[in-house]
């Protein structure tokens, strides 16, 4: 019988062995084995977590407690104390709920331990304010929590990158479009998730510092064996096309421009032509010239 296992990113159901989650894209390793240390506001009962209950569903400011006159659905100042909402789903119940942003982040926390990636946010936490630091110190005032995500996620795709780390470059890669995309900053964005899609049709994999020319023969850092195209991606890219009121002409040249370069500096096996095939057959009907 087949047993099953939520993504630790997006928390869609992965059977136990697959090497990517079909929804995000992720690489797995597969389950954790140890649950991660709770965070304060998370308590254990009978062996399931029960969280403390944050947000209001109904259209009411969480700061002034003024009524809106309808429920926010992103990030939004509020019309009568000029603070930020924002909009969270609780793990205990699955409703949409206006929070504050300290509540906002309890509740992203509650979500690390639904998924079982508590302990790794624990583990990055430390690395995450030594580079608030080293920037602060650097640019002369405090950089914002996406300031530093941006630095780590570049240091951290460089190192991948030295290691032939392909798989995990491909994973950071994709964490750098998300924050792109949650930013609102689309054609930027758009421009990260074709990298990812043409580095999909390569098929990447992780050598963990492997140079023996032997071994890479038997084992290269990229094959078609294990090529696809995640469907959270391809729903990105669909979103993002349509919201840029793109045609598959445009959308051709974006991403020809940006696998050209790819090809020819890391010597990919597969050419950007091909790439561009697999993408568009994954994709829904786009329009060959704009309406």
């Amino acid at each position: 019988m087949q047993q099953w296992y939520q993504c630790p990113r997006c928390g869609a159901q992965v059977a136990f062995g697959a090497r990517f989650c079909g929804n995000c894209g992720i690489q797995l390793n597969g389950p954790t084995q140890q649950q991660p240390q709770p965070p304060p506001h998370y308590q254990q009962q009978v062996g399931k977590p029960k969280y403390e209950t944050l947000g209001n569903t109904e259209p009411v400011c969480p700061y002034c407690a003024k009524p809106l006159d309808k429920m926010p659905g992103r990030k939004t100042k509020c019309p009568f104390c000029a603070n930020y909402m924002y909009v969270r789903t609780r793990p205990a119940d699955k409703k949409r709920v206006v929070v504050t942003e300290q509540d906002a982040a309890k509740i992203n926390e509650q979500w690390m331990v639904e998924t079982g990636t508590y302990e790794a946010h624990l583990e990055t936490k430390a690395e995450f304010e030594a580079e608030k630091a080293a920037l602060a110190r650097k640019f002369g005032r405090e950089p914002s929590d996406n300031d530093v995500m941006w630095s780590l996620r570049n240091k951290h795709s460089l190192e991948q990158a030295k290691q032939g780390d392909w798989g995990l470059y491909r994973n950071t890669r994709f964490s750098m479009a998300e924050q792109l995309r949650r930013d609102g900053r689309q054609r930027p964005a758009l421009n990260m998730y074709l990298e990812v899609s043409y580095l999909d049709a390569n098929g990447p994999r992780n050598l963990g510092g492997m140079s023996n020319h032997a071994t890479l023969k038997e084992y290269p850092p990229f094959s078609r064996d294990d090529a696809f195209q995640a469907p959270g991606i391809i729903g990105q890219i669909t979103r993002l096309v349509n919201g840029l009121d793109m045609s598959q002409t445009d959308l051709k040249e974006a991403f020809m421009t940006i696998t050209n370069r790819l090809h020819t500096n890391m010597k990919l096996p597969v050419s950007p032509e091909q790439g561009w095939q697999d993408l568009v057959s994954e994709l829904p009907k786009i329009s060959e010239g704009k309406t």
